[in-house]
């Protein structure tokens, strides 16, 4: 393992974060999950990154505290954490930029169920069990703090947080958010 860290770093020593002023520098997020990814707890992996400038400003990866029992209930409690981060992220931009407000971050999951239930459009029998913290999301959407939206796993910019990718995908995906061949 230790060999394998060693190689990594080698390899990545002139990557860093780069960013662009080509790109918005409106916040956009992007949480992911992977349902039942630790084989010995069946707990999944949430993730979310915030892009700024075509840059990573905000990320985090961690094993969800509870079991979910579905893959959309294990996208809608990332998008829990990710919607904290985002209203916490938009009240300091705001405040930098000395404005009351700046519009409703847009937060990109791969799961529309989640996205159903976060906008409130979906309850049922599959998620009327869900934590009623988690539905902290519902009241932030409906409060216009955030915005949900879909987006494809292939630009899901928060799976290699989440889950091991192929080497191009991990690649591509590590491109859009921001990580780059840094010059000395």
């Amino acid at each position: 393992a230790v060999k394998r860290v060693l190689r990594y770093l080698k390899g990545t020593r002139t990557t860093g974060l780069t960013y662009s002023s080509e790109s918005s520098d409106h916040p956009i997020g992007y949480c992911d999950s992977d349902w039942a990814g630790c084989r010995e707890t069946r707990k999944s992996t949430e993730a979310f990154l915030i892009l700024i400038g075509g840059g990573a400003v905000s990320w985090r990866s961690k094993k969800q505290s509870i079991i979910a029992t579905s893959s959309c209930e294990a996208e809608y409690i990332a998008s829990f954490s990710a919607a904290k981060e985002c209203v916490w992220l938009s009240r300091l931009v705001a405040f930098m930029l000395g404005k009351d407000t700046i519009p409703p971050i847009t937060i990109r999951v791969d799961n529309q169920g989640a996205i159903d239930t976060a906008k409130g459009t979906a309850i049922n029998q599959r998620n009327k069990h869900i934590d009623i913290r988690y539905h902290f999301v519902r009241e932030v959407v409906h409060n216009s703090l955030i915005n949900i939206e879909y987006c494809s796993g292939d630009v899901q910019v928060a799976d290699p947080l989440t889950k091991p990718l192929l080497r191009v995908a991990h690649k591509r995906l590590c491109c859009m958010m921001g990580l780059g061949e840094i010059s000395h």
